[in-house]
């Protein structure tokens, strides 16, 4: 399944608020048979981190995100952001879950 999610919906999902909310709008999502969206996701570490080139401020970032490996609660991505087709940053991020009830 694939859809576009603006600020208002990411809003809605998300805990954090302005300035910590980065995400501005999600212009394409494709979620696997396994995720749901009755789970809040929340950041736990970053390995392998390599930043590239500097991202100065009016820069439109475009994060890809893949999953990896999944164990219990904690979910392993693989990321890379890119300014205009060029890789600014890549690395792996952990994330556990939450039901929302």
């Amino acid at each position: 399944m694939e859809k576009e999610i603006d600020i208002h919906r990411i809003r809605e999902i998300l805990p954090h608020r302005y300035p910590f909310l980065l995400v501005d709008r999600l212009v394409s999502l494709i979620i696997d048979a396994k995720a749901s969206q009755k789970n809040v996701y929340l950041f736990a570490g970053v390995d392998k981190a390599r930043f590239k080139a500097p991202v100065e401020p009016g820069d439109q970032l475009l994060i890809e995100v893949a999953l990896e490996a999944q164990r219990r609660a904690l979910w392993k991505c693989s990321g890379k952001i890119t300014v205009d087709g060029h890789t600014v940053c890549s690395a792996d991020v952990l994330f556990t879950h939450r039901p929302i009830e």
